[in-house]
């Protein structure tokens, strides 16, 4: 039963695991976005501002939360993990626009910030983060490129929300598959409780025993 129970947990990271490693993620970037920023300076003191002051406050979204899935051990709700979903799509779109998108890799970043928050967050709330990636994307392309965006980045479109709702709809599954799992496990525990408790006030006596003929089971009486 236990070994069940362990091949089902390990299919599908906890909340409390994926969000951890969205937090080191972000810290990741954080930290590349400032170094890049400092070594430009000079030459965009205004770009480089500005992509500083959103870094520290991703870095303060970080630390909130934390503290309040690791120290607090509060179970994050749906305002929470909107409000961490926006601030990972702003860390990747200041990836995006500082590398000088559609060029790099970078705007890949936003196919794994939307399929974890797809794992983290239900098929509705996890859309909008699909649409936010979507439009954070088109915004940046319009804003950086003169001419209209080309077939690559329609692809690219296309792939945030396929990737979306093919993790939103596994996620969902084996949400469902995990529930019902620990369900079965308290039931089964619950009957084997009772079972435990008829047989030690029973006032006949009960023994088993197994295939080899060794005892297995005898009640007090």
């Amino acid at each position: 039963m236990h070994s069940d129970q362990r091949a089902g947990r390990s299919s599908l990271p906890d909340q409390r695991t994926l969000l951890s490693w969205l937090f080191i993620g972000r810290l990741i970037l954080a930290v590349g976005i400032l170094m890049g920023a400092g070594l430009v300076w000079t030459e965009r003191p205004q770009e480089s501002f500005l992509v500083s002051v959103a870094v520290l406050i991703a870095l303060t979204f970080t630390a909130y939360g934390f503290y309040i899935v690791h120290l607090r051990s509060r179970r994050p709700g749906k305002t929470f993990l909107l409000v961490q979903a926006l601030v990972d799509l702003g860390v990747v779109t200041t990836v995006v626009h500082f590398a000088g998108q559609p060029q790099s890799a970078f705007p890949a970043l936003y196919v794994l910030v939307v399929a974890a928050y797809a794992l983290l967050m239900p098929p509705a709330t996890g859309a909008l983060t699909a649409v936010l990636a979507s439009a954070l994307f088109l915004g940046d392309t319009l804003w950086t490129r003169a001419e209209a965006p080309d077939a690559p980045f329609w692809a690219q479109m296309l792939v945030f929300n396929l990737v979306f709702a093919i993790v939103a709809v596994l996620g969902h599954r084996l949400r469902e598959a995990g529930m019902e799992q620990e369900t079965l496990a308290t039931e089964l525990q619950r009957v084997r409780l009772e079972a435990d408790d008829i047989l030690r006030n029973i006032r006949s006596g009960v023994l088993t025993v197994d295939g080899l003929g060794r005892l297995a089971f005898i009640n007090p009486t």
